[in-house]
């Protein structure tokens, strides 16, 4: 566990809806290593389904992934703040960020 380390947040996107955006961030901790992770929010999976639907891209809509992919309900900084928070005390953000450093 990381309880004890601190972490940066850098968010690579200017997030233009809380509500329906996604946003690329990298995690980084004071011993160096970095994860990244993309934040969705369902309002947002749901248009680029629907999109998706009017592209004929994943079998029209019919499914969407992303990796190092996290859902949250908003991508306020509260949000994404306390979901980080979250996965490095429960260590889930070894299965849900990707290394990159």
């Amino acid at each position: 566990m990381k309880d004890n380390k601190n972490f940066k947040i850098e968010l690579l996107q200017i997030i233009s809806d809380i509500e329906n955006d996604n946003v690329d961030a990298v995690i980084s901790f004071d011993d160096a290593s970095s994860y990244a992770v993309t934040f969705f929010t369902i309002k947002n999976i749901q248009s680029i389904m629907d999109r998706y639907r009017d592209t004929d891209e994943c079998l029209a809509g019919s499914f969407f992934w992303a990796s190092s992919m996290v859902v949250l309900k908003d991508l306020s900084s509260n949000t994404i703040s306390q979901t980080v928070r979250e996965l490095v005390h429960t260590d889930e953000y070894l299965a849900a960020f990707k290394r990159i450093s």
